[in-house]
């Protein structure tokens, strides 16, 4: 329900979902549906302290590198490896 919200909802600037158990399969749906809705004002997203893994990291790069708007991922305290802090570091050269 929240990942529909989002992709309708063009007003939401900062979401803060930190420390709620999230797992990559959960985030996947909130990514999709930003990606598709072409959402152009979410700029702040904290997703720390879940448990998001290398799978994730992944989706999280898949999406950064066609989102021009965010600028701030928190992604502390979450459970990714080398290979996705792997992937995380190619999207950003």
């Amino acid at each position: 329900m929240l990942a529909n919200g989002l992709a309708y909802n063009h007003t939401v600037v900062k979401l803060d979902l930190s420390n709620n158990g999230f797992k990559t399969c959960t985030i996947r749906f909130l990514l999709e549906a930003l990606s598709e809705a072409g959402n152009s004002t979410l700029a702040d997203l904290n997703l720390a302290g879940n448990f998001l893994d290398d799978d994730f990291a992944l989706l999280l790069a898949n999406f950064l590198e066609s989102n021009q708007v965010l600028h701030t991922v928190d992604i502390s305290r979450n459970p990714i490896g080398a290979e996705g802090a792997k992937f995380l570091l190619q999207c950003l050269l």
